[in-house]
């Protein structure tokens, strides 16, 4: 079975090897004009060719006073808000809305 070398690790060693321009690159190691100016570019500057981490996901807290403010909202006003305009209104996620309400026990 033959594996096939990934780009970013074609580039590198093209790199090492002296090879540093995209049409040398594109010749040598099938890489993309484009993706090959993208690398020079990072490993002129000393970067990693790796991709960078993404950061975690932060999640809204259902403080006390979040909730108070949701419910006061959906109680006070006559006309139906979407979970959308009491989100913003609220200034956490719908997601997070849509479960205040349900643990309230508001069928929305």
């Amino acid at each position: 079975m033959v594996k096939e070398i990934p780009q970013t690790l074609r580039a590198q060693v093209l790199w090492e090897a002296g090879h540093r321009t995209q049409k040398s690159m594109k010749r040598r190691g099938g890489i993309p004009e484009r993706s090959a100016e993208r690398y020079i570019a990072k490993l002129r500057r000393g970067e990693s060719l790796e991709r960078e981490s993404y950061s975690t996901r932060t999640k809204h807290a259902q403080t006390p006073q979040i909730i108070r403010k949701v419910i006061r909202k959906v109680s006070d006003t006559k006309k139906g808000h979407s979970l959308k305009q009491l989100a913003v209104y609220a200034g956490v996620s719908k997601e997070t809305v849509r479960s205040i309400l349900k643990n309230n026990g508001f069928k929305y």
